[in-house]
């Protein structure tokens, strides 16, 4: 780690060892072109279900990028978001963000990446964008064929070599898998809750033929704790999840919601464990045998059937060092398999009832950038700056998911622009995924000295909500 990015790091970054996300990413001699599009995740229904305004996703990049980085959208971001984000130094100039309309290609599940290969006149304005003596890199919210396919089309148009951040693609579909981490960890020695995994035979329609494998886990699991886990080895946001008690109506409904669902063959049962919290390990894979760092530790915000609603930091965790190691140990294995990039690991710390410590397990990971990347890297960039005006730094942030009556940005500004971040005093909200204002919600984070603090304004602002 430099000691520039030391400069400015946080006092927990620096006790915990944590890089800065913006200097992992690269100095002044890389250009990212981002290519933030979730739809690489899943099918388009089952996206617009679990993230409803997922097309409007990639402006989230904006918040990482720097002044000569290039930002792709499928859809045009409000000029006057563009203008709020220039005024405190924020995101590459006006004319390094690039839209690759979607009507120019045909197919319903076209991702950004598709818009852009089928669009010249994009194509070409990045060509006219890249400075020659720079590296170029193309950075997407996860490595799908399509990315691989987009940075080949592009080495042609640009005659320059274009690094991919991210996994060969068969280890990132591995690794999307529940299942295929569970067995991984149990091999590499990494804590997993006790549990089972069940395949079931599917039907010509796509659905379970018979329940009795995953009523049989159930029942194996569940007197242990009086509540499992039930997942699908696959799914987004939580969505193939189910909390079940022990009795039978909760049993019930639970195989009764599987036995209607097409999305998954492979479930796994875990005994459910009273997490005290449940941090996210944000980490780095460079390519080949490079360096494996750790860039991020909040903690999840997450719904009552555990979907994720948001990130605090820092972590209030206990056995963090244990997380980070094991951690460190996956993405090795991830890294000898051909990851590179970003990867972020989802972990649960609980008092242990039988030894009275604290211990931690891990859920899953998320072979890409995660919602934790974004407010992190903003911190970063921010601090650089107040560190240098002699301004408060940032220590700590919340960010959430937010539903509001304002349909535009000028509407939010009218709203609660009075509480929006002010660099002097280093705190304050500050909005993104404003695309999503014309479906009703946007994403926000808060900047503030300490958990608590960020929490009041939260809070405060939560009130001001309800009177909307």
């Amino acid at each position: 780690m430099s000691t520039m990015s030391a400069e400015y790091q946080t006092k927990f970054d620096r006790e915990n060892r944590i890089s800065s996300i913006i200097e992992t990413l690269g100095g002044t001699d890389i250009t990212q072109i981002f290519i933030h599009s979730v739809a690489s995740l899943g099918k388009e229904t089952e996206l617009a279900t679990a993230l409803p305004g997922f097309e409007k996703y990639p402006e989230r990049s904006l918040l990482v990028a720097r002044t000569d980085d290039i930002v792709c959208v499928l859809e045009r971001v409000d000029n006057q978001y563009l203008q709020f984000l220039s005024s405190l130094g924020v995101g590459p100039r006006n004319g390094n963000v690039i839209q690759a309309s979607k009507c120019l290609y045909q197919n319903d599940n076209a991702n950004l990446s598709d818009s852009l290969m089928s669009n010249q006149e994009a194509l070409l304005t990045i060509r006219k964008l890249v400075k020659q003596n720079k590296k170029i890199v193309l950075n997407p919210y996860i490595a799908s064929p399509k990315e691989f396919k987009l940075a080949a089309i592009l080495e042609t148009i640009l005659g320059r070599k274009v690094h991919i951040l991210g996994g060969n693609p068969a280890i990132v579909d591995y690794a999307k898998c529940k299942h295929n981490v569970r067995t991984k960890a149990l091999e590499l020695g990494i804590p997993v809750p006790e549990g089972d995994i069940v395949e079931l035979q599917l039907g010509e329609d796509g659905k379970p033929l018979v329940l009795t494998p995953i009523k049989a886990a159930i029942n194996r699991n569940i007197g242990k704790t009086g509540r499992v886990i039930v997942k699908g080895s696959f799914g987004l946001s939580g969505s193939s999840i189910f909390i079940v008690e022990d009795n039978p109506k909760s049993i019930h409904k639970a195989l009764s919601t599987i036995a209607d669902r097409t999305d998954n063959s492979i479930y796994i049962v875990e005994v459910m464990l009273d997490i005290t919290t449940s941090p996210n390990v944000l980490m780095h894979i460079e390519p080949s045998n490079g360096r494996i760092l750790c860039v991020g530790v909040t903690d999840q915000l997450l719904s009552d059937n555990l979907a994720h609603e948001g990130n605090t930091y820092p972590s209030c965790a206990n056995t963090l060092k244990g997380m980070i190691n094991s951690a460190q140990r996956m993405s090795k294995w991830l890294q000898s398999r051909g990851y590179g990039g970003l990867v972020g690991f989802d972990f649960g710390e609980y008092l242990n009832p039988e030894t009275g410590g604290v211990e931690h397990f891990l859920a899953e990971i998320n072979p890409r950038v995660n919602a934790a990347a974004y407010p992190k890297a903003m911190m970063e960039h921010f601090n650089k700056k107040l560190r240098q005006k002699g301004w408060p730094c940032i220590d700590s942030f919340l960010s959430a998911k937010i539903k509001t009556e304002a349909r535009s940005f000028a509407e939010l500004i009218e709203l609660y622009g009075h509480l929006f971040f002010k660099p002097e005093t280093g705190k304050g909200l500050f909005p993104y995924n404003t695309g999503c204002l014309k479906l009703g919600n946007f994403t926000m984070a808060v900047f503030g000295r300490s958990r608590n603090e960020v929490m009041e304004m939260y809070d405060d602002f939560k009130t001001l909500l309800a009177k909307e």
